[in-house]
């Protein structure tokens, strides 16, 4: 979900048949909060390329809304993306983002997209170079029409042979600059592109924002969600049961997160 301007966007992969046969990303719309919405546009165009289903998409606040997804539409898992200017009402061609020199990217690790005001595009994804599933980071200066080189995160690697199915999260903070964390083997660290990682803690499917008052992360782990959230030296438990979290806001940040059949929403401080 995304807000642009006076606009609610949504984004989901539509199937027909299921399972994996097929599957397109949709966007919807609606102008007037909520109560009426679109039909839904499709914005990969070829047909079922995006049938992995994982995807991501951001808004700069105004008019432009960036989508990325994991494609399939060649042999390989990569990396496209495409921009709408109008608040999601129509989107531009698909735009490769990266494609792995070694064939694939990690095939179940969703991607992250962040927009600042400017405009300036980032997608953070799990990549797969040399056996190691390592995140990524990319920049576009003209809106997502084409981006620089991929960027590694972090000065460490993880050499696996197989998908851990953990994409990690994307946020910028009041001056614009990505904020990342992730999972690496059995830690959680938080990384600024061109920096060292920082580890959190022992865990796993962590989130990021960035606050008025700084950087808020949350993840999961054996004993529940905990959260590092700023002037505090160490992570505190959020909660005993939760697992799926995500954060927003950027000015008062909010928690959500699964617990026993039902969605938990909690403002951090």
């Amino acid at each position: 979900i995304a807000l642009a301007g006076g606009a609610i966007v949504i984004s989901a992969i539509f199937a027909q048949k299921g399972g994996g046969a097929d599957g397109d990303l949709f966007a919807w719309r609606s102008t007037d909060g909520g109560k009426s919405w679109s039909q839904g546009v499709r914005i990969n165009d070829v047909a079922a390329a995006a049938r992995e289903g994982l995807h991501a998409m951001a808004s700069d606040g105004k008019a432009l809304v960036y989508a990325a997804w994991l494609d399939l539409r060649s042999r390989g898992t990569k990396l496209y993306g495409a921009y709408s200017l109008d608040a999601g009402a129509t989107w531009s061609g698909n735009i490769l983002v990266y494609e792995s020199p070694a064939g694939n990217i990690c095939e179940c690790c969703h991607p992250s997209v962040a927009i600042d005001p400017a405009g300036r595009v980032y997608v953070m994804w799990r990549n797969w170079l040399g056996g190691a599933r390592d995140m990524y980071l990319a920049r576009s200066g003209d809106g997502g029409k084409s981006f620089g080189p991929a960027q590694k995160l972090g000065a460490g690697t993880w050499p696996l042979n197989a998908c851990p199915m953990d994409g990690g999260g994307l946020a910028l903070d009041a001056r614009g600059d990505p904020i990342t964390v992730w999972r690496r083997q059995d830690a959680v660290f938080l990384a600024r592109p061109g920096a060292a990682e920082r580890e959190l803690g022992k865990g796993k499917d962590p989130a990021v924002a960035a606050g008025r008052d700084g950087v808020y992360a949350l993840w999961a782990t054996a004993a529940g969600l905990r959260a590092q959230t700023p002037g505090k030296a160490e992570p505190a438990p959020l909660s005993g049961d939760g697992e799926f979290a995500h954060l927003a806001g950027s000015g008062p940040v909010f928690a959500a997160w699964e617990s026993k059949g039902a969605i938990v929403v909690e403002r951090l401080r």
